[in-house]
């Protein structure tokens, strides 16, 4: 049985654009409290991604599959987010001004909920629109789970990708707390989180049991003694022996796990915020690097961009490809007030260089 999902997913996996993205937060309790997390971004399709702002008192609207109305809802909450494909509400990433946090991740053998006739179309949403319905509804993880417990979530065809958009979903708040929401057979799944890591397929339960295999590995140098004689490690690093390098989800989940794990700890926000820059390259893939058969778009897949966010000090950082400087959107400095006009901002700021002399 385990070998026939592991060949659907593979198929599934072919199918599908290509989506390797890594999400994690720092643990609070090793790193003075800090409540930071950090996010990349990888695609087979040039996301063109910009930052948008919505404010307290707006209202939006999800709509059921046969493209009528159904739950409305006003913000109460302002936000930031980084959307896709210029669909302004499509929010693959975000932060709300209580310091709530959602991540959408690509997670194949993903199944939403079917909606039927007889289902009460002011608890029925569509995976795109799931996003900004969290970040403006909600301060922390405590009433979410309860509330979105109650939704009835449905998927569309994109007519962009091509297909059902397949995501599950990572969440923080302020308080450090660690939420997943899963999609399989058509049910909803809630996991916390204490390991704060997320990738791609499978789901996050085998991931957990599938780190079980690394617990051997060590942040320090290895030596022993073979046939009588002491053997040093070639070197820092050796007791990483046996860390899979590669850019798979499960490889990509077992390296941030441990690296996050055995990071000297931090103090500083300042200091949070660079060794979550310093995990998310761990991870990065250079355009081309990452490849399957064919010419397309879709043959291949970069890191188009990375996000740092600190819940605590309501910052939101971020870069793209073309431009590794850190931009920052500080949540403290925004009127989030009902009509306030706010621009969007390309993610993507171009390639600089600091000359210094």
């Amino acid at each position: 049985m385990r070998k026939l999902v592991v060949i659907a997913l593979l198929v599934l996996l072919s199918a599908s654009f290509v989506f390797a993205c890594t999400e994690f937060l720092l643990s609070p309790e090793k790193n003075n409290g800090l409540v930071i997390s950090g996010r990349s971004m990888e695609f087979a399709y040039p996301l063109d991604s910009k930052v948008v702002i919505r404010n307290r008192g707006e209202t939006f609207s999800s709509h059921l599959p046969d493209g009528t109305e159904s739950i409305t809802w006003t913000s109460e909450y302002g936000y930031v987010g980084l959307n896709a494909f210029d669909m302004p509400n499509a929010i693959s990433e975000g932060m709300n001004e209580t310091g709530l946090s959602v991540s959408a991740l690509w997670l194949p053998l993903t199944e939403y909920a079917k909606v039927s006739e007889n289902d009460d179309k002011e608890k029925v949403i569509e995976i795109l629109d799931l996003s900004g319905w969290i970040l403006g509804n909600f301060k922390d993880l405590d009433n979410l789970r309860n509330e979105l417990g109650k939704m009835i979530v449905w998927g569309e065809h994109n007519e962009i990708i091509d297909e059902i958009p397949p995501l599950h979903l990572s969440l923080h708040d302020r308080k450090g707390g660690s939420l997943v929401v899963e999609f399989i057979d058509g049910e909803m799944n809630f996991y916390d989180n204490p390991n704060g890591v997320l990738t791609n397929a499978p789901e996050l339960p085998w991931h957990l049991t599938n780190l079980r295999n690394f617990v051997n590995l060590s942040p320090y140098m290895k030596e022993a003694t073979i046939n009588g004689k002491k053997y040093k490690g070639m070197g820092f690093g050796s007791g990483y022996v046996g860390m899979p390098g590669d850019g798979t989800p499960p490889s990509r989940f077992i390296r941030t796990s441990l690296y996050k794990e055995f990071v000297n700890p931090v103090e500083t926000h300042e200091e949070g915020v660079m060794l979550a820059l310093h995990l998310l390259n761990t991870v990065d893939i250079p355009t081309g690097a990452s490849k399957r058969e064919g010419n397309s778009q879709a043959s291949f897949e970069n890191t188009q961009w990375v996000t740092i966010k600190d819940h605590q000090e309501m910052k939101f950082y971020f870069r793209s490809y073309n431009s590794p400087s850190l931009y920052l959107v500080d949540l403290n400095k925004i009127d989030f007030s009902k009509g306030t006009l706010h621009k969007e901002i390309p993610v993507d700021q171009g390639f600089e260089v600091i000359e210094v002399q």
